[in-house]
């Protein structure tokens, strides 16, 4: 699952808030390549989920402002109870927050 959004904020600054934003969620994150603008980050399983694995990329716009995306999916392919759009949507949700 893919999810994509546009920001005014600057690549760097915004490649930062994302971070702050996958702590605040409770995400662990795995690795974040401040050169890529690039994080690997998951979240623990819980009572009916094994948890899901999140990528996020920010891309600097040309014209101003930064793109992020969010690629998330289930750790394991039958967890069928796995809510990778919610995680997905939650992170770039506090991104617009942090916006304003």
């Amino acid at each position: 699952m893919e999810s994509k959004k546009d920001f005014v904020t600057n690549a760097d600054r915004l490649f930062a808030k994302a971070i702050d934003s996958c702590r605040a969620l409770g995400l662990t994150i795995n690795r974040a390549d401040p050169e890529m603008r690039r994080i690997l980050a998951d979240s623990g399983p819980s009572l009916l989920s094994y948890g899901e694995k999140v990528e996020i990329l920010v891309f600097p716009k040309q014209e101003g402002g930064s793109t992020v995306l969010v690629i998330a999916h289930p750790k394991v392919w039958f967890n069928i109870t796995s809510n990778p759009q919610g995680v997905a949507e939650a992170i770039l949700s506090r991104l617009e927050d942090e916006q304003r």
